[in-house]
């Protein structure tokens, strides 16, 4: 009888009827592009003006920045690129015919 019970508990507990799948997670919301950029694998002698003027050609730059150690003063290898294109700055960096647009 003993033996009994425990298989019956042994089905209730292992029972696929008392098991719900959960539900599928709501998809995210789209996010809006940033108009920030990272930008990494700098060399150790890339100056924030050098960076700066290596994005100016895919579009206006409003702030670029390199990380520098406080110590050494040398770049730690990345830094960030603003612009106000967002999107379209990273769309023109990509895309082989680009051709600068002018500005209105």
């Amino acid at each position: 009888m003993a033996a009994a019970a425990a298989r019956s508990g042994f089905r209730r507990m292992f029972s696929i009827s008392a098991f719900a799948p959960p539900k599928p997670p709501a998809p995210r919301p789209q996010a809006d592009p940033s108009p920030n950029l990272f930008v990494s694998g700098l060399s150790k002698r890339t100056s924030t003006e050098g960076l700066r003027d290596a994005f100016a050609k895919f579009g206006e730059v409003v702030h670029a920045r390199v990380v520098t150690d406080r110590v050494s003063g040398c770049s730690k290898g990345f830094g960030f690129v603003s612009s106000l294109m967002g999107g379209l700055f990273l769309r023109n960096m990509l895309n082989p015919d680009h051709r600068p647009r002018k500005q209105r």
